[in-house]
Order: structure tokens, then C-alpha cells, then sequence
């Protein structure tokens, strides 16, 4: 019944995970990307961790589906580049091939903490916001997806840019 709940949360575009400490927002977030590993019909998706606590996702970073680390502010703006770089690329395949959808294999971005990249420095912050964004609005055709987690939904921390972007909250 779990598998079904991780199953569904992975085909959705973007989803939210708030919850307080203790409340199994890592529990829920290792158990989707065990599923992901596992699921025959997610077979060729690949993923990226944004990891600021540098301890949550680090057991999965040697995964041969894991493209991408990122412990630090610095690293996770690296990690947001590649995937706008194959944001990008898959978007320019689909208009040289006059496609509507991609149907090739699905991209995740795990973002661990995302409140802790939200409220440091506010250059970072803001440039943060604004690549992150710009992923969710128009990754959502070329199967990219982006599943955050955070202890404050509150807008002042995840601002309206990002939350309007995620179509799950859990």
C-alpha cells in the first residue's frame, strides 16, 4: 500500500513535503527514491540530489541513476544549471521534432531541506528561486520533476513563484 502512495507521489509533477521535525518527511523521501529504484516501469529515470544537511541523501549519491550531489548553496546552483542545461536540450529536441511531449525518460530532483537554501544569503537565495522556478513551469512537458522538502511551507520562506509550481502538497 506504501509502494502505491510513493508510486503516485512520483507521477506527479512537483510535490511539496512539509512537515516538522520527527514527522517522516525523510522516511517518506527515502522510501520514493527506493521506489524509484526499484520500479521496473521507472527503469531509465535518473535523479539529482540537493542534500544542504549533507547527511540525508549521501547514501544514494553513488546510485549509477544518480546524476548529480550537492551539499552545499554553491553545489546545489551547479545541480540547478545541469538540469536547466537538459531542460533546455529536451526542449530544443522537442521543437527540431515538432513534439508536444517528451516521452523519454523521466528526471527527478530531490531537494532535501529546500527552507535552508531559501533563507541563507539573499543573492543565493534569489538565484536559487529564480533557476528552481524556472525548471518547475517548464519542466512539467519534458518530464522533469521536482520533489522538495521542507520543515516552513510559509511563503516568506518558499515563496508564491515555487509554491504555485507544486501541484502535490503532502
Amino acid at each position: 500500500m506504501m509502494n502505491d502512495l510513493y508510486k503516485t507521489i512520483l507521477d506527479q509533477h512537483n510535490t511539496l513535503i512539509a512537515g516538522t521535525v520527527g514527522s517522516g518527511k525523510t522516511t517518506m523521501e527515502n522510501g520514493l527514491i527506493y521506489t524509484l529504484l526499484r520500479d521496473p516501469v521507472r527503469a531509465d529515470s535518473v535523479f539529482f540530489l540537493i542534500d544542504p544537511k549533507q547527511f540525508e541523501l549521501r547514501h544514494f549519491r553513488k546510485s549509477p541513476r544518480c546524476r548529480g550531489y550537492a551539499d552545499t548553496p554553491e553545489s546545489a546552483l551547479e545541480i540547478l544549471d545541469i538540469v536547466e542545461g537538459l531542460r533546455q536540450a529536451r526542449s530544443n529536441w522537442m521543437k527540431n521534432h515538432e513534439l508536444r511531449k517528451y516521452d523519454g525518460s523521466t528526471v527527478y530532483l530531490f531537494i532535501d531541506e529546500l527552507a535552508d537554501l531559501m533563507t541563507g544569503n539573499r543573492k543565493y537565495s534569489a538565484d536559487f528561486c529564480e533557476k528552481l522556478a524556472k525548471i518547475m513551469q517548464l519542466g512539467r512537458a519534458l518530464k522533469i520533476k521536482v520533489i522538495a522538502l521542507t520543515q516552513q511551507p510559509r511563503r516568506e520562506v518558499t515563496p508564491a513563484r515555487l509554491q504555485v509550481n507544486f501541484t502535490c502538497n503532502v
